[in-house]
């Protein structure tokens, strides 16, 4: 069984982009935006950032410093509504339809079962399970101006020198749009800002070539103690790279 399409895990920081989409697309932050970190205890979130006050961009580009900015954000805007409805269209609680056996549709609860603490949460990719192929087609989407495209491995399918039409799992579907041109591109930038000098993904920075991305490090359940690990995690890069736009 590909693991692509079947492993369930938390995305963990990676998860704050589908959390930013909802917030961009409508209107309700920006990018320079200042949160002050001294009034995010509401949402009960450990502080890793000794700064009072930071940038919603730096919540992408430096992640875990800025924690409890973040949840304080999130625990008041947009709302579990929207953030729902955002998670939904992006394709995850459901299979992306891509031509592999054995697909997750992944962990995503209902919003009457959501705790007071679960939209800061799941902002920060805790309380949900998605697969990678889950999260690799939803960064897509955003690569692609906002629209999502069903994923593919089967380009097409021959018999001898006659080609197939490709039916079923393996027909293509059009794309939807999923957010606005406008917010996809301002989170291409953000994520740009990532693999440069300060970020946390500098390692897929290429010289050249422009590059973006989004890192995360996802707490494993002690099975001990059945809590968050503070030294067991998951780490991941999701990323996108230009190879047609030379600096």
């Amino acid at each position: 069984m590909d693991r692509a399409v079947s492993a369930i895990y938390e995305p963990g920081s990676t998860f704050k982009l589908i959390t930013l989409a909802a917030a961009f697309d409508q209107d309700l932050t920006k990018p320079d935006e200042i949160f002050d970190c001294e009034m995010a205890r509401d949402c009960g979130r450990a502080s890793h950032s000794r700064s009072q006050a930071v940038r919603i961009v730096d919540g992408v580009e430096h992640s875990g410093k800025v924690q409890r900015c973040w949840s304080y954000q999130d625990c008041h805007a947009p709302g579990s509504a929207e953030i729902l409805r955002i998670i939904r269209a992006f394709g995850f609680g459901q299979q992306t339809g891509v031509d592999l056996p054995g697909e997750s549709k992944g962990l995503l609860k209902k919003i009457e079962n959501w705790s007071g603490v679960s939209i800061g949460s799941i902002s920060m990719g805790q309380e949900i399970g998605v697969t990678p192929m889950q999260l690799v087609t939803a960064v897509s989407a955003i690569a692609n101006g906002g629209s999502l495209y069903k994923p593919h491995v089967v380009a097409e399918m021959r018999r001898g020198e006659q080609v197939l039409p490709l039916t079923g799992a393996f027909a293509a579907a059009e794309p939807r749009e999923v957010i606005r041109p406008q917010t996809a591109a301002t989170l291409r930038r953000l994520m740009e800002g990532v693999v440069l000098e300060g970020g946390t993904g500098t390692r897929a920075r290429l010289d050249g070539w422009t590059a973006a991305g989004k890192t995360g490090s996802a707490q494993k359940i002690d099975p001990a103690t059945g809590r968050y690990s503070p030294t067991q995690l998951i780490a991941s890069s999701p990323a996108l790279r230009r190879s047609m736009i030379r600096r």
